[in-house]
């Protein structure tokens, strides 16, 4: 088996024709991680032959189904139980504190699918021209109108009415899609 790479080395491109054992008897361990790292910078981005390449319908397809509940438990159970290196550990730790924040969007989306969510909808009764607020819970109404959890919690079992300005009524409980 021939392997035909290009890799750039001290700014030159090079063309390297060689066979896989010749590659391992005869090229230092550097020379080949120098080769290796070059390998992959020029087939990452533009340079991989499949950017801006779609999978066709037939192949999607494919994938699917070859990708199925009990392979995805297969894969999963892979690394499941493994321990993992200090160094792994921290490199993770690392990863996660440079994640950002969930935003406001997604933390909503997340509060409407938990299962004891609490939608509320809030109208103001001063000026009907204001379309009616859903607030994903009790907390976020009593945020969204300035006031505390109880002033809401008290006005949903009465008339609905807080602080006079308000009108505030249960739209659904539990599971929200």
């Amino acid at each position: 088996m021939f392997i035909d790479t290009t890799y750039l080395l001290h700014d030159q491109t090079y063309a390297f024709f060689a066979t896989l054992p010749c590659l391992k008897k005869n090229i230092s361990p550097a020379m080949l991680a120098a080769i290796s790292e070059r390998m992959s910078l020029l087939n990452s981005g533009e340079g991989n032959p499949m950017f801006g390449q779609k999978h066709d319908e037939e192949t999607l397809e494919y994938m699917r189904e070859n990708y199925s509940d009990a392979r995805r438990e297969q894969i999963g159970k892979l690394n499941r139980g493994k321990p993992l290196s200090p160094e792994t550990r921290e490199l993770l730790r690392q990863a996660a504190l440079a994640r950002p924040p969930m935003s406001n969007e997604s933390r909503a989306k997340v509060s409407a699918n938990h299962a004891t969510v609490m939608q509320i909808e809030i109208t103001e009764i001063n000026d009907p021209s204001i379309p009616p607020y859903t607030a994903r819970g009790i907390l976020h109404a009593a945020e969204y109108m300035s006031c505390g959890e109880k002033t809401v919690r008290v006005a949903l079992k009465g008339n609905g009415t807080v602080k006079k300005t308000y009108r505030v009524r249960v739209l659904s409980r539990g599971q929200v899609q």
